[in-house]
């Protein structure tokens, strides 16, 4: 499971190509793909439709989801912590969550610096599968 948010700019390209490059490895060991964005579902579908993404983008909507993985905060703001954001965003973010729904592997990003770790990700479905 990932979060997105268009409004990260550069660093929401190079996001989704991540996963997408990842999505065929995830689907082969047993994964699925859920992107989970602040951006409605006609937005999703476009985007879908633009960059050919084949895995699943939902619209959280009110930030719900991301407010419980605590990757949004209406107190603490990334946009209050990072140049270039203006928009209420999500924190990068990248879990797998097992089938006893545990999350076994974390990246957050904080300040839009970092890359997913594909290896360290994939390990972690491959020993939870």
């Amino acid at each position: 499971m990932s979060f997105y948010c268009p409004c990260w700019n550069a660093y929401a390209a190079s996001h989704l190509s991540f996963l997408q490059a990842l999505h065929q490895n995830i689907r082969g060991l047993g994964g699925d793909l859920l992107v989970l964005s602040n951006e409605p579902a006609p937005m999703l579908q476009q985007l879908a439709d633009t960059k050919d993404l084949d895995f699943n983008l939902a619209y959280d909507r009110y930030n719900q989801i991301a407010r419980s993985f605590g990757v949004y905060s209406d107190s603490h703001p990334l946009w209050e912590r990072v140049s270039g954001i203006s928009d209420d965003a999500y924190i990068p973010a990248v879990y797998v969550i097992n089938r006893q729904r545990q999350i076994v592997f974390d990246f957050i990003d904080e300040n839009l610096t970092n890359t997913c770790n594909s290896r360290a990700l994939l390990t972690a479905l491959y020993d939870n599968r």
